[in-house]
């Protein structure tokens, strides 16, 4: 995504001039649980582990395991709850520097990096989500795209800052083919407009799995529409949370994914699907579904179970989702901007709104507002597609568009209160020589 719509400017600028016009009446209020740096804990010093295995999948489905890969993540400087980062990688045939910029959410200790730079040329430039474990371990599962967006890469591991890391539990069996029950998705393109495709259906069929990341097909249908596209996924390490990332060309009026997981049983997977279009005009999609798997392999363990799940309605199979229109705002607050050469920069921004004007079922159409605070006048906004998961208290959106400075986003907001949600965000830009990150308490107007 290294271009700009040719509409985009213009619309913009009009909505610039409609965001300035009501300033003077903006209703900011002050978080109650703003985190500070006494929130959030240190993770400067070197993390490491000395052996895991990673997965490399193609956008015509080839595929490859290199194992004895070690890493080492340098943590080299924190500010508040923001942190840079070095991640040094390797094997005994290949070896890599990557750049990249964190955040942390004091609740429950989760942690965002995204790496930003040029993508070696059998390396990426990856997401990472994990959890502190303790002060001295924490979990690491990577998902990423490798240069020019070719492959998918994805491993699961856990980093020490001392001593030997425990291994997690064996990862749970993903093999078979999940389907789910007919759903509807949101499409919201880059102009605002939005629509429904009704009667979409979800298959997954997941070929081979090395301890906790796998590989599969990724199959949907929509009346004459249709695609599929091979997928790489991390399970991480609590053995039920899973990213899954789709590889390859773009089909017809189709997107490229970053899916959030969750297997509520070994048979049953909630999936949170927010993709992207590139093609013509932007393009976001989402929805959520439930998946449920039926494999002749584990029939005979699970067959009760199966069929059971398989006569779950789709308004039954998942919780039904909180009415979330509205708006949240902070008021000053500051993010922190890392470059392809290590160096940094602290951002301040005089306040944000987060609105969600639309939502159907679990899926929203929203915008984020930012205001410079250097005395100019300058304010950015970028339109944002979403799923909620009410189980787990998560609005995850991706920007339709490059939003702020050309960045595209993928931002979770943990709801943290019946009026107050955090947000975390990592923004990269086009041509993956900046990220932005930050974590920021917002509160409902």
């Amino acid at each position: 995504m290294n271009r700009l719509p040719s509409y985009f400017p213009a619309i913009l600028v009009g909505l610039l001039a409609l965001v300035l016009s009501g300033c003077t009446g903006l209703k900011l209020l002050e978080p109650a649980a703003m985190p500070t740096q006494n929130d959030c804990p240190d993770l400067t010093g070197t993390w490491s582990w000395d052996a895991y295995e990673v997965l490399a999948v193609a956008g015509d489905g080839t595929h490859q395991e290199s194992g004895d890969v070690t890493m080492t993540l340098e943590v080299t400087e924190q500010q508040g709850c923001h942190f840079s980062a070095i991640n040094r990688w390797g094997n005994a045939e290949l070896a890599g520097v990557d750049y990249g910029g964190g955040v942390i959410n004091p609740d429950g200790n989760w942690i965002t990096i995204q790496e930003v730079g040029e993508s070696p040329v059998e390396g990426a430039l990856g997401r990472v989500l994990g959890r502190l474990l303790d002060d001295h371990q924490m979990t690491w599962e990577y998902a990423a795209y490798s240069h020019e967006q070719e492959r998918a890469i994805v491993f699961s591991t856990i980093l020490a800052r001392e001593g030997s890391p425990l291994r997690g539990e064996d990862c749970p069996d993903m093999l078979g083919t999940w389907h789910s029950t007919p759903f509807a998705v949101l499409n919201v393109y880059g102009d605002g407009r939005i629509n429904q495709q009704p009667n979409t259906t979800n298959t997954l069929e997941v070929v081979h799995q090395t301890n906790c990341h796998f590989r599969g097909i990724n199959s949907w249908q929509s009346g004459e529409l249709g695609g599929s596209e091979h997928v790489a996924g991390v399970l991480h390490s609590d053995g039920l949370q899973i990213t899954i990332l789709e590889v390859g060309e773009h089909p017809e009026e189709g997107t490229r994914a970053f899916v959030r997981g969750r297997l509520s049983n070994p048979d049953r997977l909630e999936w949170d699907y927010v993709g992207l279009s590139g093609i013509d005009a932007w393009k976001g999609q989402a929805f959520t579904t439930a998946l449920t798997r039926t494999n002749e392999a584990r029939a005979s363990t699970t067959e009760a179970r199966t069929t059971a799940l398989t006569n779950i309605t789709e308004e039954q199979s998942r919780a039904s989702c909180p009415e979330m229109t509205g708006t949240w705002s902070s008021a000053a607050w500051e993010g922190l901007e890392v470059f392809a050469d290590g160096t940094h920069d602290v951002v301040n921004r005089s306040f944000k709104r987060f609105t969600i004007d639309e939502q159907m079922g679990c899926t929203v159409k929203g915008t984020n507002v930012y205001a410079a605070r250097d005395g100019s006048d300058k304010v950015w906004m970028e339109t944002v597609i979403g799923v909620i998961n009410a189980e787990q208290g998560l609005i995850t959106s991706r920007s339709v568009a490059p939003g702020p400075d050309g960045l595209t986003s993928l931002i979770t907001h943990r709801m943290v209160a019946e009026n107050e949600i955090h947000a975390e965000y990592t923004g990269v830009s086009g041509d993956g020589r900046t990220v932005f990150v930050y974590l920021l308490a917002l509160m409902k107007e």
